[in-house]
């Protein structure tokens, strides 16, 4: 409870560092956070282990070299607290999403569908339920697929049964991994609005919004070619996809409540966003409570009880964010910027085509095991810097927003490639490289060739 409590601590600092400011906000965010991060420690990832030493490292480096600039380490831990305020908005929402029974009939809906459709509802429907449950969608699907019965001995029966699994799991992967590219709530849109207080969402949302949709018909078009289409009699109708309408609508409401919430405190969207993620939450629990005599109690006790104990669980994504963003402010000064895109510039090459180069760059990196999250916040803080290149700020957040979202399905490290791999019971590397190689290859070429002709 304890570490709870410090979240809650670190959240109210980056509250009143956006509407007040001031150093005793500041004092509240470095108080949260590093005891935080000094309690979860033991129960880190490995990797968000190293990443938090090597941020204490880089600490030590400028205080040590007598170049302590409090106006840095406000940047960054105010940065640092903006994303943790992000994750912890985010828990209340996937807690009470995960306990929801319009979810999981949801989620029926989705995964028993007619062959000649099921690829196609499943990669939009995964995206949708993306956006509320984040990582819990795969989880959900994921079961629902692994609850599919076993395959008949009969060798034809069998090789069809596990053909379905493997194309059910791809369109599941892939619909929640391209969900950054147009929700308001996913990871790297925070760490952009981090670095870039200002983001306009909408500007960049409209540009990688589209590409999103041709992505997830590229990969329905490599299903549709890639097996043959087969004519079943299946004993049981198949669940009208009119029931995914509330959720539709629940998935509108959160953008709509952050549009109307920033035109009244004139405040940007993401700002407003996270505001409103624990209201929409607590509203969704009482609305689930409503047929108890005392709803109210029901959700206080939800929230006391479920929803508040429960935001720890996130302690790796929060050090691994955390760390990564600090980083990224604390390095961005040892580079020569302006150096570096004078040689850029010498090398011939177009704003264009360095930020096709760079997704390719945090593709691979990713695929060999740096996470996204620190390559990602190291460019969003170094490019805008790179004014030599006159390269346009919408641009930049298409080309991170597109690649982060590309990794999850391509990387067999990547925690939702895991899931998935886990729902089938395959390898990690299989379902990831072998399985999805060509969608993720294909899908950064198209990236990088819109990048060349208009970024």
């Amino acid at each position: 409870m304890m570490s709870a409590l410090l979240l809650l601590v670190t959240c109210f600092g980056a509250i009143g560092e956006i509407f007040i400011g001031g150093w005793l906000f500041v004092a509240l965010e470095a108080v949260g956070l590093f005891a935080f991060l000094i309690l979860e420690f033991p129960r880190l990832a490995r990797i968000a282990k190293v990443l938090a030493l090597v941020c204490l490292a880089f600490v030590f480096y400028w205080v040590l070299a007598g170049q302590t600039d409090l106006a840095l380490f406000k940047t960054a831990l105010t940065r640092a607290s903006f994303i943790v305020f992000f994750l912890t908005s985010l828990g209340f929402l996937q807690h009470t999403a995960t306990r929801s029974a319009l979810i999981k009939q949801a989620g029926e809906v989705l995964v028993h569908q007619p062959p000649g459709r099921r690829y196609f509802v499943l990669t939009f429907g995964s995206a949708l339920l993306g956006m509320l449950l984040s990582l819990a969608t795969l989880g959900l699907l994921g079961s629902m697929i692994g609850k599919e019965p076993a395959p008949a001995r009969d060798s034809e029966r069998s090789r069809v049964a596990e053909t379905r699994r493997r194309r059910m799991i791809l369109a599941i992967l892939r619909g929640y991994s391209l969900v950054p590219m147009w929700s308001p709530i996913s990871m790297v849109i925070v760490i952009l609005g981090a670095s870039n207080p200002d983001l306009n969402y909408v500007e960049f949302a409209l540009r990688s919004g589209p590409l999103a949709v041709v992505l997830m018909l590229l990969g329905w078009g490599l299903d549709h070619i890639s097996y043959k289409r087969r004519t079943t009699a299946d004993a049981a109708p198949f669940p009208s996809l009119s029931k995914l309408g509330p959720v539709l609508l629940l998935v509108a409401c959160v953008p709509f409540s952050a549009f109307v919430v920033a035109s009244l405190i004139d405040r940007p969207m993401l700002q407003a966003l996270l505001l409103c993620l624990p209201v929409i939450s607590l509203g969704w629990t009482y609305v689930q409570k409503r047929k108890s005599a005392d709803a109210l109690s029901q959700t206080y006790k939800e929230l006391s009880t479920g929803i508040i104990p429960s935001l720890p669980r996130l302690r790796s994504e929060i050090a691994l964010v955390a760390c990564s963003t600090i980083l990224a402010v604390l390095i961005t000064p040892l580079i020569d910027t302006e150096a570096l895109a004078h040689a850029i510039i010498g090398l011939g090459s177009s704003s264009g085509l360095v930020l096709a180069a760079l997704a390719w760059l945090v593709l691979i990196t990713a695929v060999a095991g740096i996470t996204p999250i620190f390559t990602v916040s190291v460019l969003a803080t170094m490019l805008p810097t790179l004014d030599a290149l006159q390269i346009e700020p919408v641009w930049i957040n298409v080309m991170l927003v597109s690649v982060w979202s590309l990794v999850p399905s391509v990387s067999p490290i990547s925690l939702p490639g895991r899931l998935a791999a886990l729902a089938v019971g395959q390898a990690p590397l299989r379902v990831t490289l072998l399985w999805n190689g060509h969608f993720a290859l294909i899908s950064i070429t198209l990236l990088s060739l819109v990048l060349v002709a208009f970024g």
